[in-house]
């Protein structure tokens, strides 16, 4: 389970700091760090605005750090995980009795790109759609053999999304 959080960890973070100096390169911008490519998607949306005027709390955030970290990196990822993946494989684990791998594969992709689409743009799905996939392999390859008490694939997909986003929030380097 750790081998798996940690690969797409890794993962992820080679896929994101190559598409950071390819759109460096095509766009010749100005991005200093790592963050400031991810920053629309770690406090704009993974905190998702919409979700979070329901609670009352959008204007407290940029004063409350801890508000910060807890709906960015223990909210998001418990509600985005069961959105995109426990509950799109539990769907077709329960509905689809015949050939549910053929259905894992279009499930991985749609959500994966509505993932990325929702943190802010369709260039998002280069960033967080690919980290949508790497998070449904991780769910898929954690979650053992049918329906149990404990979903380790939830749980290890949470845990992964969990670290990212304190990296990305709290913990990027500068990559001049």
């Amino acid at each position: 389970m750790i081998k798996n959080i940690f690969l797409a960890f890794v993962l992820d973070l080679i896929w994101t700091m190559l598409m950071r100096q390819f759109l460096l390169y095509l766009f010749k911008a100005n991005i200093t760090t790592l963050s400031e490519v991810a920053i629309d998607e770690a406090i704009q949306a993974q905190i998702s605005l919409s979700v979070l005027s329901i609670f009352g709390v959008v204007g407290v955030l940029s004063a409350k750090p801890l508000l910060q970290f807890f709906f960015s990196c223990v909210f998001a990822p418990l509600w985005e995980e069961a959105l995109f993946r426990y509950g799109p494989f539990a769907l077709i684990q329960g509905f689809v009795k015949k050939n549910t791998r053929f259905w894992i594969l279009p499930a991985i992709i749609a959500t994966s790109i509505i993932f990325g689409w929702m943190h802010g743009s369709v260039i998002n799905i280069l960033f967080q759609g690919v980290s949508g996939m790497l998070l449904a392999w991780v769910y898929l390859k954690n979650r053992g053999p049918g329906l149990q008490k404990i979903n380790y694939g939830y749980c290890s997909a949470v845990i992964a999304h969990f670290l990212w986003n304190v990296m990305v929030i709290f913990g990027l380097p500068s990559m001049k």
